[in-house]
């Protein structure tokens, strides 16, 4: 993988760890949560502009330079392109809309962030045909040469007390996989008991 992608993935690897969802009675949301949490990961590491202008396409995700050491700041070329989607409703919307900022924005490498779900009994159908789409998209892709790349949370277990993803990165033009971080498990955390007060 490129060396660009590959610093950042090795950081994420070592330091990513985002907090419980939000459980709203009939399931886990991550959407927000998740966000902030990335948005503030990405600034703790990373040179990163949000909602980065792209011709014709709306606002990157977020546009990351290294801190130190870009050499691409001057001519507007960042490192990364990045995007990412947590509602795994939206696969098809996301290949075929934002998910091409990464491969349109002025960028060395594109990364897309992208919830998919095989857990109760969907099974991993819908969660196969969204990587294995991107995947088609990018296999072909020569307009240049940069590297693109997917990290992806699937979801596989789920109730009203736990939930439960396993994280893979995704070398989409090699069209190769492999784990990234240990499996991310939460449980519902206990209420106080009733009556007393809540310390």
């Amino acid at each position: 993988m490129d060396a660009i992608l590959d610093g950042f993935t090795h950081a994420f690897q070592a330091s990513f760890t985002p907090p419980i969802p939000r459980w709203n009675g009939s399931n886990w949301l991550i959407s927000r949560v998740w966000s902030e949490y990335l948005r503030q990961w990405l600034l703790q590491h990373y040179q990163v502009t949000f909602e980065y202008p792209v011709e014709r396409r709306g606002p990157l995700d977020a546009a990351i330079w290294s801190k130190i050491g870009s050499q691409n700041q001057g001519d507007g070329k960042m490192e990364i392109a990045l995007e990412w989607e947590w509602d795994n409703n939206k696969a098809a919307h996301f290949l075929s809309g934002d998910f091409q900022k990464c491969l349109e924005a002025r960028a060395l490498c594109g990364l897309a962030v992208k919830q998919t779900r095989a857990d109760g009994n969907r099974g991993a159908t819908q969660a196969d045909e969204t990587v294995g789409g991107l995947y088609e998209c990018c296999k072909g892709w020569v307009k240049d040469g940069r590297a693109l790349a997917l990290i992806e949370f699937r979801r596989v277990a789920q109730s009203s007390k736990h939930v439960e993803f396993t994280t893979y990165l995704h070398d989409l033009k090699a069209c190769s996989k492999r784990p990234l971080i240990a499996p991310l498990r939460y449980n519902m955390p206990a209420l106080p008991p009733s009556g007393g007060r809540d310390f």
